[in-house]
């Protein structure tokens, strides 16, 4: 059961485009309901601040929701693949991370999404936000494509030796960004 106290640490992981802010208003938010619209807008806030956020006691201020409200909203948004939730027991922490929405074309192309909405909203309102968040491209259908691979360009120039100074190199998902020092 989440508390007041618990830690908190925010992560977006993608800036939202204006036609993704759109897709969430006209798409999301139907769909998730207001509660956790108001959650996911003050935490992607928050996310861009550069406020240090040491619990969850600033949350229901700002969203006017309980405790209880807040958790059972991250729920839905985690379902709705806009959050996940990770959880340090010994530090009595969660991160948060933050996901942008789909774009609105994909949201009502896909599998759940798409069939929720419909369900929800009606043929008319899917229809309507179908030709608004459309997005026209040329058919390619009597076509083939010919573009060269991107490999081709580290065939040529790419040697062992500069292969395993970049293992070395490269950056993994345990790395802390802001944490370059020069030897």
């Amino acid at each position: 059961m989440l508390k007041t106290e618990d830690k908190l640490k925010i992560e977006m992981l993608h800036t939202m485009a204006p036609s993704q802010l759109a897709s969430f208003q006209m798409l999301y938010q139907p769909l998730i309901g207001k509660d956790a619209a108001c959650l996911y807008e003050v935490l992607s806030s928050m996310s861009v601040m550069n406020a240090k956020i040491k619990n969850h006691r600033i949350l229901p201020e700002l969203t006017g929701l309980s405790i209880e409200r807040i958790e059972k909203s991250r729920h839905v948004l985690e379902q709705y693949l806009l959050m996940k939730t990770y959880y340090q027991g010994m530090s009595n922490t969660y991160i948060y991370q933050l996901f942008a929405p789909k774009e609105g074309d994909d949201f009502l192309r896909h599998e759940v999404f798409g069939r929720l909405y419909m369900s929800k909203m009606g043929k008319q309102v899917y229809e309507f936000n179908k030709l608004t968040f459309s997005r026209s491209s040329l058919n390619k259908e009597q076509y083939e494509e010919i573009t060269i691979p991107i490999e081709n360009v580290l065939k040529e120039n790419w040697e062992e030796r500069q292969e395993e100074q970049f293992l070395k190199l490269r950056p993994d998902s345990t790395s802390i960004s802001g944490d370059m020092r020069l030897h």
